[in-house]
């Protein structure tokens, strides 16, 4: 994927698991991993995307409602 602007620099406030991106393992990094998620699900239903567990999924996070 390779994109190099830092994905969503805002953040989460307070963060919720929403769901998976990308392949598994995630061989990117949390940046790409947060650019997959914006692209998959919308930047308005993600707030952070990160590499996690030893499975190295990447885990997108919404703000908790």
């Amino acid at each position: 994927m390779n994109i190099k602007a830092r994905c969503l620099p805002q953040g989460c406030k307070n963060a919720t698991f929403s769901e998976e991106c990308g392949p598994e393992p995630f061989t990117g990094s949390n940046n790409d991993c947060c650019h997959c998620c914006v692209a998959k699900y919308g930047r308005e239903a993600v707030c952070k995307g990160v590499i996690e567990g030893p499975d190295k999924h990447c885990h997108c996070y919404k703000e908790r409602v």
